[in-house]
């Protein structure tokens, strides 16, 4: 009867180990930031570098190419104003840094007067959108989250970066994807497929953000492409400066 008792016992460790085992084996890994937690963290990351940003003047150099040939630079002093918006003051730049269609009359010379008009326009437009799309919105990017148009992108193994990808972000249609560093969720690129006014005439535009010692993250270059009209433009932010005085 012993006997019977201890062999019962022993299958039953034995049965108990196993199951012990397997469920080790089987252990689901800790679970990272869920969407919902990566997009709020992203978006308090956003609204501390806006804030930091109010409180710096830079430069804005505005390249303007068509059919991958120079055909205009500006340089603009840009700050943000109380609207949020970012406002912009044409600077001179020095004759060394204008391109020789500029020094020959502008855009008189690569365009017909007649056509001109509409040239501007479409530049206005696209640096519009540009920075629409560039200057990350929290309150669109959690709509888009309450719509079920937020997921997480394909990363490429290894390399430290998640990406988000967000349909419908700005215009119905419209693709986004965002690559941050899940570390201190800091942006470094979004990149946009989007249009102005008729989705075939489309548009793609990429921003990069680079981050500095004071903790600020900002862009540091936009460039916008209308691939229909063979024209692109290029900004790129300069030379920030603290309009404040800090105590060292």
């Amino acid at each position: 009867m012993i006997s019977c008792h201890k062999n019962v016992l022993d299958l039953w460790l034995i049965a108990a180990g196993l199951t012990y085992a397997l469920a080790k084996g089987l252990a689901v890994p800790a679970q990272g930031p869920s969407l919902e937690q990566q997009i709020a963290s992203i978006n308090a990351t956003v609204a501390r570098s806006k804030a930091m940003l109010a409180e710096y003047t830079w430069q804005q150099q505005e390249t303007i190419s068509v059919k991958g040939k120079v055909q205009s630079q500006r340089l603009f002093e840009a700050q943000l104003g109380p609207d949020g918006r970012i406002r912009r003051t044409a600077m001179d730049l020095p004759d060394g840094n204008l391109s020789q269609t500029e020094k020959a009359g502008g855009m008189r010379e690569w365009i017909t007067q007649k056509k001109q008009h509409a040239a501007l326009m479409y530049a206005q437009e696209l640096k519009d959108i540009a920075e629409t799309y560039a200057q990350v919105d929290p309150e669109s990017l959690r709509r888009a989250y309450e719509r079920g148009d937020v997921t997480n992108g394909q990363n490429p193994a290894g390399n430290g970066v998640k990406k988000l990808s967000i349909h419908n972000y700005v215009k119905a249609g419209d693709m986004v994807t965002i690559a941050f560093n899940p570390k201190d969720n800091e942006i470094q690129t979004l990149e946009a497929s989007s249009y102005l006014t008729d989705p075939k005439g489309p548009v793609h535009i990429l921003a990069e953000f680079v981050g500095d010692r004071d903790g600020l993250n900002h862009i540091d270059a936009i460039t916008a492409t209308g691939p229909k009209k063979d024209f692109s433009m290029v900004i790129r932010n300069l030379n920030y400066e603290h309009r404040f005085q800090r105590v060292r």
